[in-house]
C-alpha cells in the first residue's frame, strides 16, 4: 500500500469511541470522542469526501472487528479498496 492522504485511527467502544484524523498534506490533526453511531457516520463521511477529492484514506485500529466493519461499509456503498 502506498502513502495515504488521510489517516483515521479509531478505538471503538459501545459507549464512547476515540477517533483521530491526520491530513498528511495539510499537516492537520483532529482527535475527539464520539458515540459509536457518530463514529461510523464520521468515518464514512471522511471516506466519501476524500474519495470525491481523489484522496486516499487509511483506517487503523487495534480492534479487528472495527476494520471488518470498515470493509463491510465500503462494500455496501461500492467504495472499493
Amino acid at each position: 500500500m502506498g502513502k495515504a492522504d488521510i489517516i483515521i485511527g479509531i478505538d471503538p467502544d459501545t459507549n464512547m469511541s476515540g477517533v483521530a484524523r491526520l491530513d498528511v498534506q495539510e499537516r492537520k490533526t483532529w482527535a475527539d470522542t464520539l458515540p459509536f453511531p457518530l463514529l461510523i457516520q464520521y468515518r464514512l463521511t471522511v471516506m466519501k469526501t476524500a474519495r470525491m477529492q481523489g484522496k486516499t484514506v487509511m483506517v487503523v485500529s487495534n480492534n479487528n472487528s472495527a476494520i471488518e466493519n470498515v470493509v463491510e461499509k465500503m462494500e455496501r456503498y461500492n467504495m472499493g479498496f
